[in-house]
């Protein structure tokens, strides 16, 4: 029996067969089917129409009268769209631009060419900016029940969102878009207003303007607006509106808003959702302090660094007051970020809090002592308790602590009173590289640390744990860590203590993570789960321990090299992971908070704190 020749690779493309196809077409050679819409006809090929199409393909292989008609009618689209899309067919490009494109777009929908649905995607992605987002919104909406356009109305509200302060007030078509479609988008929390919520008061004002109809829907876009983040100066003229005073409910929360504006140290307890800011979220970096170079004196680093969530820089501004090293302690409350750090050039103390609702700080009574580092802050209910530290003067060096300088002191700050009040004393003076800043059940946590002997002038790492009672205002001991460690990080999530990284001494690093239950008063390793650094950051977020920066605790005599890389622990199963994003930073200094990035101070000034 003969051997069967394998066939030969063809020498020509689908190319060819369709420029064969296409010149074919153009000289009316065997095409076997006009096409007829709004009474002009063109000529192809069923074979090839029938190839591309579902539609077609139905058309001429079915039990429909079109199957032997060599003239078919088509209802439901333009010329301009069928001559676009069936010269497609031929060519496998789409000649659209923006005043065919719905034409287009609507014929190859209806005709199910996805190649040519592809290319209009395509072109609605690269021609997206503020003169076309409205127009390709409306149409990627109106085929939306196709799986294809679902990332496509994504995309287009993403940049709507994002673009939203320069583009409401042109006419690009946000007045023409539906009460739904506005209270979609104004709804949205990653709404870009620029920091000025006024804006979308302003777009709603105009957009019931356009129509007399839409009278009836002010209520229920005015629910919208985030009045408490509305700057006083502002709300007063809102408050003069005629769609304000026509509205009890709009009335009420105008008014409710400017009482917020009054109760300047109560805000960070009476947030809701009309005072949480709009805005992509990223981390608020404050550095300073732990970034030293050949010597202290001149390293005094002191920045707000913005990242995205995935650890890209964003922006970054200088202070023009730079802070002590070391001596900055960080509280997040809600959308507020407390301050407290010494002063590089006076050595007195600074007090600040941020507002991220407007990006803008707000001077704060200073603790009554001298200049200090190293302490540590912690909030519990409505007051926060700054601990120990040193004090230091032009003369002294951190790095260098003297034993004679360490302070047990303990301060309570009353956040509503912005008032300052003096608390029994730590059991020792171990606070210098001890580990606090959390606190569980109204008790503020200190493990660790540094105990340092005046007369022998020695250093000894710790394993003691206490707790300050805030209520009783007593201090209590707690069990002892499983391993002393100095330079560490403590973090609470829910009713568990987790302690992460640092030295035993100079030399030994400490890689256990070790977690302590609440309830059963217990110290536990977390099985082959280990942490080299030492001088890192850490922030709970969603029940995971997030550690940026630090030094490699496995090196002992490398202390200025930073770790870039972010670890993650996830409590509940105790893993570590680590995150491929970078974070160029470190020290436990750096604190963060999560909001807008739009917020990030582009100046940083004394002078330009509120009073």
């Amino acid at each position: 029996m003969p051997k069967s020749k394998k066939a030969k690779k063809p020498s020509f493309s689908a190319a060819d067969i369709l420029a064969k196809l296409a010149a074919q077409r153009e000289d009316g050679v065997l095409c076997d089917v006009e096409l007829e819409v709004e009474g002009e006809r063109l000529s192809a090929h069923r074979a090839l129409l029938a190839a591309m199409s579902p539609y077609f393909k139905a058309l001429f292989d079915g039990a429909f009268k079109e199957r032997d008609q060599k003239v078919v009618k088509i209802e439901g689209i333009t010329y301009m769209g069928l001559e676009a899309v069936i010269d497609f067919c031929y060519t496998a490009k789409l000649e659209v631009n923006i005043a065919s494109f719905e034409d287009v777009l609507e014929t190859a929908n209806f005709l199910q060419i996805k190649e040519a649905l592809d290319k209009c995607i395509s072109f609605m992605k690269q021609d997206l900016d503020n003169r076309t987002c409205f127009i390709m919104l409306r149409l990627a909406e109106k085929y939306s029940d196709n799986t294809d356009f679902e990332e496509l109305v994504l995309l287009i509200n993403e940049y709507i969102c994002s673009h939203f302060k320069s583009i409401w007030k042109d006419d690009f078509g946000f007045n023409r878009m539906s009460k739904d479609a506005v209270v979609q988008l104004l709804s949205n929390p990653e709404l870009n207003t620029g920091g000025d919520e006024s804006e979308v008061f302003w777009a709603i004002k105009w957009w019931l303007q356009c129509d007399e109809n839409r009278t009836k829907y002010s209520d229920e876009l005015l629910r919208i607006v985030r009045f408490k983040i509305i700057e006083p100066n502002k709300l007063f003229d809102i408050s003069k509106e005629e769609i304000v005073n026509n509205s009890k409910e709009a009335r009420e929360k105008v008014s409710a808003a400017l009482l917020y504006h009054s109760k300047i140290f109560e805000k960070p307890f009476i947030n809701d959702i009309e005072s949480e800011p709009r805005g992509k979220k990223g981390y608020f970096m404050i550095e300073g302090g732990e970034n030293r170079q050949d010597s202290w004196e001149i390293s005094t680093e002191n920045k707000i660094r913005m990242y995205s969530v995935e650890g890209l820089r964003l922006e970054e501004s200088v202070m023009d007051s730079k802070f002590l090293n070391g001596s900055i302690s960080v509280v997040r409350i809600s959308n507020f970020l407390f301050l407290f750090a010494t002063d590089n050039d006076t050595y007195q103390p600074v007090a600040m809090r941020y507002d991220a609702s407007n990006g803008k700080w707000l001077k704060l009574a200073p603790v009554p002592r001298t200049g200090t580092v190293k302490s540590h802050a912690a909030q519990v209910g409505k007051d926060i308790y700054l601990l120990g530290g040193m004090q230091v003067d032009k003369h002294s060096n951190p790095y260098e602590p003297d034993p004679e300088c360490l302070t047990s002191d303990v301060f309570q700050y009353k956040i509503a009173s912005n008032e300052w009040g003096k608390m029994n004393d730590a059991p020792y003076c171990a606070f210098w590289n001890a580990s606090t800043g959390c606190h569980v059940n109204s008790c503020v946590y200190l493990s660790g640390g540094a105990f340092f002997e005046i007369q022998d002038d020695m250093m000894q790492v710790l394993h003691k744990v206490y707790a300050f009672d805030t209520k009783a205002r007593l201090w209590l001991t707690k069990p002892c860590l499983n391993h002393p460690r100095s330079m560490h990080r403590m973090e609470a999530v829910g009713q568990q203590i987790f302690v992460l990284g640092g030295f035993s001494d100079s030399v030994d690093p400490v890689l256990e993570i070790e977690v302590h239950d609440i309830l059963s008063e217990q110290w536990t390793d977390i099985k082959r789960q280990q942490l080299n650094r030492r001088k890192a950051c850490s922030v709970v977020q969603d029940e995971n321990i997030i550690i940026f920066g630090g030094v490699d605790s496995t090196n002992p005599e490398d202390d200025q090299t930073r770790l870039e890389h972010v670890k993650i622990l996830d409590t509940k199963t105790g893993k570590l992971s680590t995150q491929t994003s970078t974070w160029p930073i470190g020290g436990s200094t750096v604190s963060l908070l999560i909001l807008p990035q739009l917020l990030i101070p582009t100046e940083f000034s004394m002078r330009h704190f509120g009073h």
